[in-house]
């Protein structure tokens, strides 16, 4: 929603809020204030490599309340007006970062960011680019665990003057169910239900594990398996939306893509969240890329799905991928593409523009295909890799 803020009220959110920290992510800055130190803790501590005595500009300025005039309950307030409302009776730390990222990465300009894993090793770096559940974070983890060095589990991000990679040192979320668990300290790792992960430091699992900017060398995609692809043609594919309010409009927008259906709708954790499907990725990205254009301020979270896990029971394969294709692959996966973002004001908007950046990045880098399988086995050819 979006408030009327006058002087008044800015200043009366400032002396109700006691609790400040400013960070600088990239040029970016992000100055948050909080009427109880739990709300901006787990913020701090995953972040706590961003965190500046002085932000730069542009600043962003993000309230978290516990209450307000505003309203009974938790609720985000930026300092321009807009405002989402939190879920009562937990931490809020969890939402409201996604909330505040959806604001800060559109504007980070001297990189390109894509979301995926990054580890590093002889200062080569490999980037690793999946869907939700096609175990990425354990293959990650699987790196360090030989020695690599980790640069980030969740944002990529390549300088665009010489594309280098550039260290995202947050901390790593692992499930309980994740081979590498047990590694977890309780007293240092936090959780967050929101996201149903212990958050641990990464130096924490593997001492020495801390990378630094490198040379990109290898981008590696994990996709399911041809034999699957196969055995279930019709399966479709899908994505996860999660937006702030309710579009009666979307359903509008659907109606002119035919080939698009609405899977499910639901509410989680207060907001609507949808998953769409297409008979093929042609479709989806035409409705996605329409998704994009018209609620680009309302997405809290957008994620390609794969509708079948893949099996880890069964030895992985690797590929050489086409570097045409890697571009249309690697580009599906970027976040700062979105319009309004800077890659897209610089590209004029224009697919092709964007398409021939990624090009670019991937003319000296060797670029594969890999079918998840026994983790030490990926973990095997990722090492043999040039």
């Amino acid at each position: 929603m979006q408030l009327e803020l006058t002087q008044t009220d800015l200043q009366a959110l400032r002396e109700n809020t006691p609790y400040t920290c400013c960070f600088n992510f990239f040029n970016v800055g992000l100055t948050l204030f909080a009427d109880r130190n739990d709300s901006i803790g787990a913020f701090m501590q995953m972040y706590k490599n961003f965190i500046c005595q002085q932000p730069p500009a542009p600043c962003l300025v993000f309230y978290i309340l516990s209450e307000s005039r505003f309203h009974e309950g938790p609720c985000l307030i930026q300092d321009n007006g807009f405002a989402a409302l939190l879920p009562a009776g937990r931490p809020v730390s969890g939402l409201a970062e996604q909330i505040i990222f959806t604001r800060i990465m559109p504007m980070i300009s001297d990189y390109i960011l894509i979301h995926a894993g990054v580890v590093a090793k002889a200062d080569k770096g490999t980037v690793i680019i999946a869907p939700s559940g096609f175990g990425k974070t354990t293959l990650v983890l699987e790196l360090l665990s030989r020695g690599y060095t980790f640069l980030s589990d969740e944002f990529c991000l390549i300088r665009k003057h010489d594309f280098y990679l550039e260290p995202f040192p947050r901390r790593v979320g692992i499930k309980e169910n994740s081979p590498f668990f047990s590694l977890v300290d309780a007293q240092k790792a936090f959780y967050l239900d929101f996201e149903g992960k212990y958050f641990a430091d990464p130096a924490d699992l593997f001492p020495a594990s801390r990378g630094q900017r490198c040379e990109l060398k290898n981008i590696i995609l994990l996709v399911e398996s041809v034999a699957q692809q196969a055995g279930q043609p019709g399966r479709g594919c899908y994505f996860d939306l999660m937006l702030l309010n309710h579009h009666q409009d979307l359903l509008d927008r659907l109606s002119l893509h035919p080939d698009v259906e609405m899977a499910y709708e639901a509410m989680t954790h207060g907001y609507p969240a949808y998953r769409f499907k297409a008979p093929d990725k042609k479709s989806l990205m035409a409705f996605y890329r329409d998704i994009w254009g018209r609620y680009e301020r309302e997405i809290l979270g957008v994620t390609i799905v794969e509708d079948k896990k893949p099996c880890f029971n069964r030895k992985p394969q690797i590929r050489h991928l086409p570097k045409f294709e890697a571009s249309f692959r690697i580009l599906t996966h970027m976040i700062n593409r979105s319009p309004g973002s800077s890659f897209f004001n610089e590209s004029a908007g224009k697919a092709s523009s964007m398409l021939l950046t990624v090009g670019k990045l991937v003319e000296h880098v060797n670029c594969y295909t890999l079918e998840p399988g026994h983790v030490s086995e990926m973990g095997n050819i990722i090492d043999s890799l040039e």
